[in-house]
């Protein structure tokens, strides 16, 4: 099921408003830098991007109805400009979209993987659109007959998909779960079969382990990210943290599942809640969220903690922040990772639903 079929009721809900003043930047000793962005709205999902010092934030739903502000920002935080990508404008015909995975190009690209509706009970396929770094549309490419989970584009400006056949007889089929189409839209690669997953109704889908996993792990977006030296996958009800070459052969293979499920036993829950998590450039899985239901005492104990963990490619899972939250009002304003730099440090913004500013920090950890 896609991600955003279950936000069919909602539009730019998924946006929270924010008054921002003017970019202000401060660094001390440790590295640790602070901006102050122009922000106005902040979507559901963020990304960093380090390269052009940029804030991209993206909406997960949109009906032509109701929409009072374009599906994707951008925005600059140290020259203070913004654009937007207002994608109803190239579809006119469109009553609906419907977000299954983004990425940022090396130039300044936006790269938009959407099912497209031309009323409210007609899907089409997907499609994987790139805008240019002038909000332009130059590429509107149809993934053919694939339900897509997570997007990529390296230096070269090819693309990379990852998704699940639309209609498939048996998980046990070999039909490749990565395509790669160079920059004429053309599929010249193909990767990660289907079958080397097929205890799993869909690897690609948003939760982590299976039906039997204890305790409950729930939230992740599939991820796929591109580099100079590999390919790094992540499948969340897979629970595969994956690297491959740039010939398709897998590298390492990692479960974060098992290690997600000791770390929520260890602190006393029963349930994991991941609310982002992003690939960082080595290859590393971060997760934020939190856990909660007490494995003893009352089920609805509203006590639980925030965290925010790395999976290092070697499997090896660390504790990056954790706090104890009693009150839900009390974890606000939020610390959120939205990316990383260049040099590998985490980057996060914090904001809270009420504040007047968002504050960008880099390697805050």
């Amino acid at each position: 099921m896609k991600a955003w079929a279950l936000l069919l009721a909602f539009s730019l809900t998924s946006f929270l408003p924010s008054i921002v003043v003017c970019a202000e930047k401060q660094e001390d000793s440790s590295g640790k830098s602070e901006l102050r962005a122009p922000v106005d709205m902040i979507g559901i999902w963020h990304v960093w991007d380090d390269a052009r010092s940029e804030l991209v934030t993206f909406g997960s739903y949109q009906r032509r109805e109701d929409s009072t502000a374009p599906l994707v920002r951008i925005y600059n935080v140290l020259s203070g400009e913004k654009r937007s990508i207002d994608v109803f404008k190239d579809f006119p015909n469109a009553l609906f979209i419907g977000v299954d995975g983004f990425a940022v190009g090396p130039h300044g690209q936006i790269v938009i993987a959407c099912g497209i509706g031309q009323n409210t009970h007609d899907f089409t396929s997907d499609r994987i659109l790139v805008y240019d770094e002038n909000s332009a549309l130059i590429r509107n490419l149809r993934a053919e007959s694939y339900e897509v989970g997570a997007v990529a584009m390296d230096e070269d400006e090819n693309i990379y998909v990852l998704g699940l056949r639309e209609y498939e007889n048996s998980s046990n089929e070999a039909y490749p779960l990565i395509l790669k189409y160079d920059s004429y839209g053309k599929i010249t690669q193909e990767m990660l079969p289907r079958s080397l997953f097929s205890r799993y109704f869909e690897p690609t889908e948003g939760h982590t382990g299976d039906s039997a996993l204890f305790p409950s792990v729930v939230g992740s977006n599939a991820l796929l990210s591109v580099n100079r030296k590999e390919i790094d996958v992540y499948m969340p009800a897979a629970g595969a943290l994956i690297a491959l070459d740039h010939n398709g052969n897998i590298q390492r293979r990692v479960d974060a599942a098992d290690s997600l499920s000791e770390f929520a036993r260890t602190r006393g829950y029963k349930r994991l809640q991941v609310n982002s998590n992003y690939l960082s450039p080595t290859g590393d899985l971060w997760l934020e969220g939190f856990v909660s239901e007490p494995l003893e005492g009352p089920p609805t104990s509203t006590t639980y903690t925030r965290f925010l963990v790395r999976v290092t490619a070697a499997g090896k899972l660390d504790a990056v922040d954790e706090h104890t939250v009693r009150d839900p009002k009390s974890a606000f304003p939020f610390r959120r990772l939205i990316g990383f730099t260049q040099s590998n440090k985490p980057v996060a913004f914090l904001g809270s639903y009420k504040a007047a500013t968002v504050l960008i920090e880099k390697n805050p950890f």
